[in-house]
């Protein structure tokens, strides 16, 4: 195989979805600053979008001083999955069309303009480069754009603090949940030092890069100015030095900071430390704190004397390992026991409701056929389930994208799922005996929220451009009458009998409130701390709700006091005047997303010895929308030898969910590897999560030696159980152009099980591969060497245990140094009876420093191994070993 068949094959294989297959059916909006994918049938949200772009494009060059041409710009459908992300390395930005509904995304009057804010504000930001940055950016790419290497905290903080600063009624810095996170660690005396906000230890909260970062750049933009803001962003971009800031702050970022504002970044940190520490020095929680589990506690619903709520929280077992718990949690009041009734892998989505003796609780579920391709057309989607309270039998009731529901009277479910062409909801009812769904209508309201009782159908529901508010619903008329509307946010609402409890966050403070339908009034039974999700206990007077505390959210309770409150003046919010014309953009086709594939980052290579003088260059890249996901090239001359190679890696989705990857290298000898995997089964639930069957053809030795390698996965996947098998063989013969006939089988199986805040890894692995000329073995600690033989069993054991957290660093240079964990284990390869070898076996205990580099940006395992084996050598070796 020549060099021109293979550039032929990859040509070839880049125009295929252009001109046959269905993957190709990409459309694309062009203005002069983006190109937008979508796929068909998502006409209106691609408009939408692109023209949100357009409208706040120049807020956020403002703020970053820096501007872009046609950056590419994919909407994924990516089901219930609520995201959106920027890639400033290969550039190009990735936005989801379904709308937040829950946890910290709920203060938004508009998706698309908090979406493209925030990503967009983080492409111009990292992106922003000058002087000599700017000249090595041009030549070899964006990885000389120093603001890419700032720390999380930073680089999410400003992106935050723009996505607040188009509305008042939007953003999270507006929405008080931030505030009320930081007054809580005020008050837990755990305000974070520079080194742990950096570094993210396993420890509440994980997105404090969102929290810190965006109060942190809020002072020092109403301390310093915004424009000291936007000057820190342009110098930093500008500035050569600053390409090392993530090893060495001191010579970049402290340095970019020095010069905008008179001081370090550790002293800008512990500044704005005691500026919150003022702030909230009287901040405190209200009510009893009723559970002690921190992490996340969630949709409280109480039935006969008992809470039912939402818990997930992680647990270390190990060296940069976790377990995650999704669990919901029985409560009883009576006498505070509590009592895990379901455990699951799923995420738990949906409000719990509970109608007579069952419970209804939400999760979601996985499935291919969506319109993506960076994740392999896989998408989520809900699974409404119901457990018998009396004789915990758990089944499937209904599945779909269900975003709100509710038990009817009789048995039937009320839900919604949301428009496929534009915003607002659709309402059905499912019959339960029946099995079927009917369609009710469709609204421009988007119902995030159902609540039924007797008499009334209330949902938590908003119109585009407008927070959720609550509304009465009748269904025979289809329409919706203000409950509570606001410009502020109300929901989490809990309906009992005349009265309906719910959380809004009036004046920026998380409150629970109450509405009485008998008087036509709203009071106030929360006004200190932060109250979330509240039910009202009607015997004993008393006021459930979800609190907040530095350790995460928890179950709290206080006596229901009822304090009338005049709530805010109604408005409807206008939607922004968009001035972009149909006039003004053009159509693209799916060659545009292949213009993405341009080499992202281009570097020359030189290497000389005795024997060759080697100069190249090496060529990464790819393209938008995720077909293409990655490809590596190596082009070689040597000057000496008067000869040339050529290496190639090239990944491809474009028949997603089908995985291909194509390796060539003819740098010495002639290698072709082409790899195929395909999901046949994936799931969250509990159970048989993965199956998968893959493919390997390689011509290796100047293609001497040809392989044929299909294989097979499968896992299983418990709350506290992991379990994988494998089969793969290798099959090489004469017949098909190899120098040796080969059979090879390999067999593994893992286990992994959680031990009370440890973990129990057990791997087993039969070997059958007489053939091969490489070994097949492999080392095993204790050895220095694995063994020749090419039969037999290996066996290796781990028990890992968490021993003492650390949580300390140094800021420069920058490392940081998390938790020690130990390791005991045992290893075992055992060859086949008709070869001499003997077996070999080792045990012995490792220490692990859980140790994060370069703000956060190398996660690494440094350790020591003592170990023994069955030769009586003792050894110790140092490891390190990055992730």
């Amino acid at each position: 195989m020549n060099r021109i068949f293979l550039i032929l094959l990859v040509v070839l294989s880049l125009s295929i979805p252009t001109a046959v297959f269905g993957w190709s059916n990409w459309q694309a909006y062009k203005t002069k600053h983006f190109t937008l994918f979508f796929q068909p049938g998502y006409e209106q949200q691609g408009w939408e979008a692109i023209q949100t772009l357009e409208h706040y494009r120049s807020h956020i060059e403002n703020l970053t001083t820096n501007q872009t041409l046609h950056l590419p710009v994919v909407l994924d459908d990516v089901g219930r999955e609520v995201n959106a992300w920027a890639d400033p390395f290969w550039y190009n930005m990735h936005l989801y069309p379904t709308a937040p509904g829950r946890g910290q995304l709920l203060f938004v009057e508009n998706w698309w303009s908090l979406a493209c804010v925030h990503e967009y504000t983080h492409i111009l930001h990292m992106t922003n480069t000058g002087d000599i940055p700017g000249g090595l950016r041009t030549v070899f790419g964006n990885i000389f754009c120093p603001n890419i290497y700032s720390p999380g905290w930073l680089t999410e903080g400003i992106a935050v603090y723009s996505e607040s600063n188009i509305s008042p009624m939007q953003g999270r810095l507006n929405d008080g949940y931030f505030d009320a996170f930081i007054g809580a660690s005020v008050y837990g005396n755990r305000l974070p030092s520079i080194h742990k906000a950096t570094s993210t230890p396993l420890e509440v909260p994980l997105d404090g890069y969102y929290i810190y970062g965006s109060e942190f750049c809020d002072y020092l933009t109403r301390k310093y100015g915004r424009q000291q803001l936007t000057r820190f962003i342009d110098v930093n971009g500008s500035t050569f030095w600053s390409l090392f800031s993530a090893p060495l702050p001191f010579i970049g970022i402290d340095r970019t900071a020095m010069r905008v504002y008179g001081k370090s970044m550790p002293k800008l940190w512990e500044e704005w430390l005691q500026h919150e520490r003022k702030r909230f020095s009287e901040y405190e929680p209200e009510g009893e704190r009723l559970t002690w589990h921190g992490w996340r506690t969630e949709d409280p619903v109480l039935h006969e004397g008992k809470i039912y709520y939402k818990r997930t929280y992680p647990v270390k077992t190990g060296a940069f390992r976790r377990f995650v718990f999704n669990e919901i949690i029985e409560y009883d009041i009576t006498n505070g026991h509590k009592r895990r009734i379901i455990s699951t892998t799923a995420p738990l989505v949906l409000k719990l409701k509970v109608a007579g003796q069952k419970l209804y609780y939400g999760t979601l579920e996985v499935k291919p056929g969506y319109g993506n391709s960076s994740m392999l057309t896989y998408g989520t989607y809900v699974v409404l389930r119901e457990r018998d309270l009396i004789s915990g039998k758990d089944r499937s009731v209904l599945s779909g994208d269900i975003r709100a529901y509710s038990p009817l009277a009789g048995g039937d479910i009320l839900y919604s799922v949301d428009r496929k062409n534009g915003f607002g909801s659709e309402l059905y009812r499912y019959n339960v005996d029946l099995g079927q769904s009917s369609f009710l209508f469709d609204t421009g309201c988007l119902v995030n929220e159902i609540e039924v009782d007797r008499e009334r159908i209330i949902v938590s529901a908003r119109r585009d451009w407008e927070n959720f508010s609550l509304y009465k619903l009748s269904l025979p008329e289809a329409e919706f009458s203000p409950v509570v509307q606001t410009p502020y946010f109300e929901g989490n609402a809990f309906l009992s009998d005349d009265e309906l409890f719910f959380t809004a966050n009036y004046g920026k403070v998380h409150s629970a409130y109450c509405y009485s339908f008998k008087d036509d009034r709203v009071y106030r039974l929360t006004e200190k701390g932060y109250a979330d999700c509240p039910v009202f206990d009607g015997q004993s007077k008393l006021l459930y709700f979800v609190g907040l505390n530095s350790y995460g959210s928890d179950l709290y309770v206080k006596k229901g006091e009822f304090v009338p409150y005049q709530v805010v003046q109604s408005f409807s919010s206008e939607p922004p005047e968009f001035t972009l014309q149909q006039s003004d953009v053009s159509l693209g086709t799916y060659r545009d997303n292949l213009k993405t594939m341009l080499p992202g980052l281009r570097f020359p290579m030189l290497y000389m010895d005795e024997d060759s003088f080697i100069i190249g260059f090496l060529l990464m890249g790819r393209d938008a929308i995720g077909d293409f996901p990655a490809y590596i090239s190596i082009l070689q001359l040597d000057l000496l030898n008067n000869r040339s190679g050529i290496a190639l890696n090239l990944q491809a989705n474009y028949f997603a969910p089908l995985q291909a990857s194509i390796y060539y290298n003819d740098l010495d000898e002639r290698d072709l590897v082409i790899y195929l995997q395909y999901p046949l089964w994936k799931r969250l639930s509990p159970g048989l999560s993965t199956v998968s069957v893959n493919m390997e053809v390689s011509g290796e030795n100047d293609f001497k030696r040809t392989v044929f390698g299909p294989g097979l996965s499968t896992g299983f996947n418990y709350p506290r159980t992991k379990a994988s098998l494998g089969f793969n063989t290798y099959i090489g013969r004469k017949s098909m152009s190899s120098i040796v006939d080969r059979t090879g089988f390999y067999t593994t199986a893992e286990l992994t099980r959680y031990i009370n805040h440890s973990e129990l890894d057990i791997g087993v692995a039969h070997i059958y591969d007489p053939d091969n000329p490489k070994k097949v073995f492999p080392s095993l600690r204790g050895y220095s060497g694995s063994l020749s033989a090419k039969k037999g069993f290996v066996l290796s054991v781990d028990f890992s245990v968490p021993l003492f957290e650390i949580r300390r660093g140094l800021w420069n240079p920058n490392i940081y140094w998390e938790d020690v964990c130990a390791t005991l284990f045992w290893d075992d390869a055992i060859p086949d009876k008709r070869y001499s070898e003997r077996r070999q076996c080792a045990g012995g205990v490792e220490f692990h420093l859980e140790t994060k580099l370069f703000f956060n940006g190398i996660p690494a395992d440094l350790g020591v191994r003592l170990s023994r084996n069955r030769e009586n050598d003792s050894r110790i070796v140092f490891f390190l070993k990055i992730d």
